[in-house]
């Protein structure tokens, strides 16, 4: 299982950004975006930013796609310099970046 959809059809992969299923409890809680950590059996183990001392496992289809990683690097280091995107992620400054609605 390396790519899998999402509830909107685009799929996903290890280290893509993503946003919970509006109709999920954590959602309306306020923990909506998180990273794809990675893959167990049928479910998505990921990293939401609001709590990130805890993983959650999500079924696929409760998940959606906003960001891929190859894609966010890019955007930020041909906006910040080359290398700018593994130095912030090493700091943890990169798990705030969400994506308008597509």
């Amino acid at each position: 299982m390396s790519d899998v959809k999402g509830y909107d059809g685009r799929t996903y992969k290890v280290g893509d950004r993503v946003e919970l299923h509006p109709g999920c409890d954590l959602w309306m809680r306020g923990a909506r975006y998180g990273t794809v950590m990675n893959m167990e059996g049928e479910e998505v183990r990921v990293e939401l930013d609001k709590l990130p001392s805890r993983k959650f496992l999500v079924a696929p289809d409760r998940l959606r796609l906003m960001f891929r990683r190859d894609e966010l690097d890019a955007a930020l280091d041909s906006v910040c310099g080359n290398g700018t995107a593994d130095t912030l992620r090493a700091i943890g400054q990169v798990r705030n970046v969400v994506a308008p609605d597509v």
